[in-house]
């Protein structure tokens, strides 16, 4: 149920968020008002939306799930009615507040929803369907807007509506609930991944190695412009090979192992796709290959983060875990965020080609020194129940 529901809720989030952008360029003719849509997305996570995790870590978690899901269907929805782009910009930012709760709150319930010994198979499983619906999202998007921008919306809406639908069915197992009520802080989100040593290095060399990533993953306008001008869909082709990196590392590396060596692994992944994305930046004659072998390096890069996801889920206690994973999420998108930005300096300084090169030997560095350095463990892996059991 969960899984259906996530395919259901991110497709829609990411079709909405082209319906949306089609629709304040087309009101606004500004290209910088429609980039906003989906910077707007992203403010959430960098500290309101840890406070905002922390207060639906209280509750119920399916409630949580059902009343963001609710939330953002009536707000997209109010879209479809004509309205200025400042307002359509607010409703954005209003409907981007309840992706971190969300989020956050799907993950901390999958482990009180499967048996321990598949949980490194569901956070694979559900960070895969991220990619998939990401492609889905962005191209059902592209294709509802063929009927107008404002019925596009309207039909995400319902899928939301859907997603909180379904969600109403999930069912934990015995002795998840009584962590519902537990009060939490932002503050206790931190302390959870700090105190852990295999979290914090993990975390640490996740966030570090994602920054250099999308210092040449954001770079791919500039790279299919300046390096691909005649090559048909040649942005759509970079955008497509990322997430497909991704796809094919979660189904090769597994997750399951002690959580030294699912650590180890995960910096391997990095290191392997940084690798991959170097060697492909370095060619010079054939900028498609390039572009190509490049971009999917750096999918497989990402794909660290789903391994190191199912570590995190299994070692952080039950009742932080939905703060826990909003704080080690929005470093993500602060450091994806400055990876950008120092991105875009260095192709201005250095061209796109150089960027992009720098960018994944910094990777390749970061993740080189995480495979070689591992923080003990006395933990290993050990029984969710019993831990879920105590935090509770």
């Amino acid at each position: 149920m969960i899984w259906i529901a996530q395919v259901l809720s991110e497709v829609g989030d990411w079709s909405a968020r082209v319906a949306l952008t089609v629709l304040v360029f087309r009101k606004s003719g500004s290209a910088a008002e429609q980039a906003l849509v989906f910077a707007l997305s992203v403010v959430p996570w960098l500290g309101i939306g840890q406070y905002l995790s922390a207060i639906a870590d209280r509750f119920n978690r399916r409630f949580v799930m059902v009343v963001c899901d609710l939330c953002r269907a009536g707000i997209f929805l109010s879209m479809v009615v004509p309205q200025p782009v400042g307002s359509l910009l607010a409703l954005s930012f209003l409907a981007a507040l309840f992706t971190p709760p969300f989020e956050t709150t799907r993950s901390a319930i999958i482990p009180e929803s499967v048996p321990e010994e598949v949980y490194p198979d569901a956070v694979s499983l559900s960070s895969a369907t991220f990619q998939f619906t990401l492609l889905i999202g962005l191209f059902a998007g592209s294709a509802l807007v063929l009927l107008g921008p404002r019925v596009a919306l309207a039909i995400n809406a319902s899928s939301f509506a859907a997603s909180a639908l379904v969600l109403s069915f999930v069912r934990r197992r015995r002795g998840a609930e009584r962590r519902d009520h537990h009060p939490t802080k932002a503050r206790d989100g931190l302390l959870a991944v700090w105190r852990d040593p295999i979290v914090r290095w993990l975390g640490g060399m996740c966030i570090l190695s994602a920054m250099c990533v999308a210092a040449a993953e954001h770079e791919a306008t500039v790279f299919a412009s300046t390096l691909l001008p005649d090559t048909k869909f040649g942005l759509g082709i970079l955008y497509a090979v990322v997430p497909m990196g991704t796809l094919a590392a979660a189904l090769v590396f597994g997750a399951k192992g002690r959580h030294r060596a699912v650590a180890r692994r995960a910096a391997l992944i990095a290191f392997l796709g940084a690798g991959f994305a170097a060697c492909g930046f370095v060619i010079s004659g054939l900028p498609t290959v390039s572009g190509i072998v490049g971009y999917f390096g750096l999918g497989v890069s990402l794909a660290c983060t789903t391994v190191a996801g199912a570590v995190f889920g299994q070692r952080l206690p039950a009742v932080s875990r939905a703060a826990a994973f909003s704080i080690l999420q929005g470093g993500l998108a602060i450091s994806q965020g400055l990876g950008a930005a120092l991105g875009g300096l260095l192709a201005d300084s250095q061209g796109v080609r150089q960027a992009c090169l720098y960018a994944s030997v910094g990777a390749l560095v970061i993740s080189g020194i995480g495979m070689l350095y591992v923080p003990a463990d006395h933990r290993g892996r050990f029984d969710l129940d019993a831990v879920s059991a105590a935090s509770a």
